[in-house]
């Protein structure tokens, strides 16, 4: 009973020594969690901007003219980059688009990134 009360003391010592270090990791991951919700929905916001952007471009080209309507030359982008986009969109709402990003940064090409998605959502 002796030898029980005295781990008992010491281990109640140790996670006394270890709690600052604890609430220190605590609040480290807290304030990360906000962070990655903050850029979660900054990244959100700007892949919609990018959407209603494509599709202003979409909807003049469709109306007949052959470049854009700013004269910068880019063309609007195809369906499939739309579902893409969705797609990506749903991934990013999963909290996987880094997974994705890092697949752009690494050299993998958009063939492979779009199976990549298709195959997480399908």
């Amino acid at each position: 009973m002796d030898a029980h009360l005295r781990y008992f003391k010491q281990g109640y010592e140790l996670l006394h020594q270890t709690e600052p270090y604890i609430n220190q990791v605590l609040t480290y991951a807290q304030q990360s969690r906000e962070r990655s919700n903050y850029e979660q929905a900054a990244l959100n916001e700007r892949m919609q901007e990018y959407k209603r952007q494509t599709d202003r471009q979409s909807r003049w080209s469709s109306n007949g003219s052959n470049g854009s309507p700013n004269g910068d030359g880019i063309q609007a982008i195809g369906r499939s980059s739309h579902k893409m986009l969705e797609a990506v969109m749903q991934a990013a709402s999963k909290g996987k688009v880094l997974d994705y990003a890092m697949t752009i940064v690494n050299g993998g090409s958009t063939k492979n990134l779009a199976a990549e998605i298709a195959q997480d959502y399908a």
